[in-house]
């Protein structure tokens, strides 16, 4: 693909985003693959400004998946994101990410801690997403 930032840095904020934790060169050469093959191309300038937000840092990853989970879930963006998702989940480098872990007093204020950023991850996302375009650029 013509334009495309460097892949495999890409899959390492991908990875810390997602599971903070940095992939190995094998899973960052699983993702470049994917990309390549089955990613749908950033054709609109909306999408391409998008991952190039999403790749300033894991912060800026997880406010943009938030928000395109809500305004445009089947974004190009987002499919680079789950893509990476699917390699780390299938990778035993990282399967106590994806495996139910011992619950303990603190679990319930945790949950809740994380859920309310999440709330806060997706408003923030969705303005971000909703004004590219119109403010951003």
């Amino acid at each position: 693909m013509t334009g495309e930032p460097l892949l495999r840095e890409a899959a390492q904020v991908l990875a810390l985003a997602l599971v903070r934790e940095e992939p190995t060169g094998e899973e960052s050469a699983r993702f470049e693959d994917a990309v390549r093959v089955q990613a749908p191309e950033l054709v609109s300038p909306r999408d391409r400004a998008l991952w190039k937000t999403a790749l300033r840092g894991p912060g800026w990853t997880r406010l943009v998946d938030a928000g395109l989970a809500f305004a445009d879930p089947y974004s190009p963006v987002r499919h680079r994101i789950c893509l990476m998702l699917a390699i780390l989940e299938a990778s035993p480098h990282h399967a106590r990410r994806f495996l139910p872990a011992r619950w303990s007093l603190a679990t319930p204020f945790e949950v809740g801690v994380a859920g309310t950023l999440g709330v806060l991850r997706v408003m923030v996302g969705l303005l971000m997403v909703r004004s590219y375009g119109v403010l951003w650029r």
